[in-house]
C-alpha cells in the first residue's frame, strides 16, 4: 500500500536506504536488548505478573521511545546519505516527510512519546546533514 502511495523513485530508494541503515546500525539487535533489559527491570521491582510491573513496564517503555527516536534519525541520516550519493540529491526524501507531516495528527510534544521524531524534526536534520555536502 505504501508503495503505491508514493510515486517518487528517490523517496522509495529513500525508505529503502533508511532501512538498510537500521540494520547497518544493529538497531534491532539493540532494541531486543534494551527490551529485555525493562522487563528484568519491572519483574524485579513489582514481580512478574502484576499490575504494578506492568505500569512500571509501560513507563520505562515510554523512556525507550527517545531511543527509538535517536536510531531513527540515525537510520534517516544513513538513508540520505545513499540517497545523495546515488542522485545527486535528497529531494525525495524531504518530499516523504512532508507527505507525512501533512498527513500527522499532533504536534512536536506530542512526537515525545512517538516511536519517530515529528516529520518536521526528520526533514530538518536530513537538510542539516546534507546541505554541508553540496
Amino acid at each position: 500500500e505504501f508503495v503505491k502511495s508514493v510515486e517518487d523513485e528517490e523517496a522509495i530508494a529513500f525508505v529503502l536506504g533508511h532501512e538498510l541503515g537500521h540494520f547497518q546500525n544493529r538497531d534491532h539487535i539493540k532494541g531486543y536488548g534494551r527490551g529485555m533489559v525493562l522487563y528484568l527491570m519491572a519483574s524485579l521491582v513489582a514481580g512478574e505478573d502484576s499490575s504494578t510491573s506492568a505500569v512500571f513496564l509501560d513507563i520505562l517503555n515510554k523512556t525507550e521511545m527517545k531511543f527509538s527516536q535517536k536510531a531513527e534519525l540515525s537510520a534517516d541520516a544513513y538513508g540520505a546519505t545513499l540517497l545523495y550519493s546515488a542522485y545527486g540529491r535528497y529531494d525525495g526524501a524531504v518530499a516523504l516527510f512532508e507527505m507525512f507531516s501533512e498527513e500527522y495528527d499532533h504536534g512536536k510534544m506530542a512526537a515525545y512519546f512517538d516511536s519517530h521524531p515529528h516529520p518536521e524534526i526528520r526533514i530538518e536534520a536530513i537538510k542539516s546533514l546534507l546541505e554541508g555536502i553540496q
